[in-house]
């Protein structure tokens, strides 16, 4: 062997290091003494005499000199082996590669000690890794912002989890979520299945079918969703799982709204129906009252108070076939005041009897409405009375009528009885539903659906044990939202 006059003679010794697919060098720290055929060609020379002798430090990129100082050095004091450390190299034409090395002293016969260098030449696999770790932030930005809720998890820990998951559990940031079990979000009915799916889930590759589930979100509320989840093979280096879930809320509320519309239809069919049987015997009703008023008024006045009450009646079955179809209606600009006033007079007497005392007040400067008074008449006589209702011990029921900031005139009508549950609260309106043993639920319906005509808006809140509050917004006279 020609590679140096050190090792002439013992060229025997080193026939291993010569056929060996690493790259193998001897040196002193300082020159290069002996390399083996794979050094040759990682070095990019054709013979061994064109780099040995030469200083190991020219092979080396100019930002690693002094790292390369201080481990030479190490591996001296240390007297064993060096970790793996990748060095910026340098060829004999002058590019460039990235080579992992490690180094340890070896005796040599001559009574020199020598430090032998394995070398392997790493550029395609970092270059390889920096295009996976590409794909991988790649991938990682395409889910992060899509708009499928997706998280990540390892043995049912979150790992990742995009910003439309962060969003579904009203979380601030993606530490909301990491770290945690993902099963703590899940509803305690909904955790038991899930968890025998997690376990088959590293046993195959396939999807699971999307299956119903109810989250609990960090501020306590339930979410409806539906999950699929697949097993990733190399996610960081391990198998994880990556579930979808889908927010069914919006799905649910359609579902409810269809259900809700076939409820209107057949209590549309039933109202017409309903009031075509009562209008029948209601106009004879009145036709001969009137015969009775024309002879015996003078003698019996409450045939007028008759009259007026078939009337009122008449008005009540009109309203009542607005289920079936929309009507006429008759709009004109009034104060709210002087309907209030009415509809408290009307109910006086029930509120005596109950022990309820009914307060009004009416602000400074409340704006006009355009109204069908008698409709709007009908929200309040149902709203009071089931104010008034809400008491049977007695109370007070107070109506304010105020301004909003927007400049819409506001009625409030509060009751001081027991309350109403919220998950009641949610299902007022609804047909049908009723927390009344003898009601129907379609008070509160059609007073809903009347407001809407007047595009005003009508919210209920309460409180167990405080009362309810009934809010009532209608558009200003002046307000390009008035019904016409």
């Amino acid at each position: 062997m020609k590679n140096n006059s050190v090792y002439e003679g013992d060229a025997h010794r080193y026939q291993m290091l010569q056929h060996s697919p690493d790259a193998i060098a001897l040196h002193d720290g300082e020159v290069l003494l002996y390399v083996n055929d794979a050094g040759v060609r990682v070095i990019g020379a054709e013979r061994p005499e064109q780099i040995v002798g030469q200083p190991i430090i020219r092979f080396i990129h100019p930002d690693h000199h002094e790292t390369l100082k201080q481990r030479m050095q190490q591996v001296r004091k240390m007297k064993k082996g060096l970790d793996l450390f990748v060095y910026k190299m340098i060829r004999l034409d002058g590019s460039l590669f990235d080579a992992e090395t490690s180094s340890i002293e070896v005796p040599h016969e001559s009574g020199q000690t020598l430090i032998q260098s394995i070398i392997r030449d790493i550029s395609k696999r970092i270059k390889y890794e920096a295009e996976l770790l590409e794909d991988a932030e790649r991938y990682q930005r395409l889910i992060t912002f899509l708009p499928e809720p997706i998280v990540i998890t390892d043995n049912d820990v979150i790992i990742y989890a995009n910003l439309s998951a962060i969003k579904l559990v009203k979380g601030r940031d993606v530490q909301d979520m990491i770290g945690m079990n993902i099963f703590c979000f899940f509803h305690p009915n909904h955790r038991e299945e899930p968890l025998l799916i997690s376990g088959r889930m590293m046993q195959t590759n396939e999807p699971t079918p999307y299956a119903e589930r109810t989250l609990i979100d960090l501020t306590g509320e339930r979410i409806d969703i539906e999950v699929s989840s697949i097993r990733l093979d190399h996610y960081m280096g391990r198998p994880v799982i990556l579930s979808v879930l889908r927010d069914l809320t919006e799905r649910k509320m359609a579902e409810e709204m269809i259900v809700k519309s076939e409820k209107l239809s057949v209590i549309g069919q039933l109202a017409a129906g309903v009031a075509h049987e009562i209008r029948n015997p209601l106009t004879s009703l009145r036709g001969f009252t009137q015969l009775l008023q024309k002879d015996l008024g003078s003698r019996y006045p409450y045939l007028e108070i008759m009259l007026s009450e078939l009337d009122r009646i008449n008005q009540i079955v009109n309203e009542f076939m607005t289920l079936a179809k929309p009507h006429l209606v008759h709009f004109e600009t009034v104060g709210l005041k002087g309907i209030i006033g009415s509809v408290i007079t009307l109910l006086e007497t029930q509120a005596i009897l109950n022990n309820v005392t009914i307060l009004s007040r009416c602000g400074d400067s409340v704006p006009l409405v355009r109204c069908d008074s008698n409709q709007l008449k009908q929200v309040f006589v149902n709203v009071i009375k089931n104010a008034i209702e809400a008491m049977p011990g007695g109370g007070q029921v107070d109506i304010d009528i105020s301004v909003r900031p927007n400049g819409d005139p506001l009625i409030s009508i509060q009751d001081y009885g027991l309350g109403i549950p919220e998950d009641v609260v949610r299902r007022l309106g609804e047909p049908f539903f009723t927390t009344k043993a003898h009601g129907t639920g379609l008070g509160l319906m059609i007073c809903h659906r009347i407001i809407e005509a007047h595009q005003g808006t009508m919210g209920i809140s309460s409180e167990s044990g405080y009362g309810t509050t009934v809010e009532i917004s209608l558009p200003a006279a002046d307000d390009d939202r008035n019904p016409r």
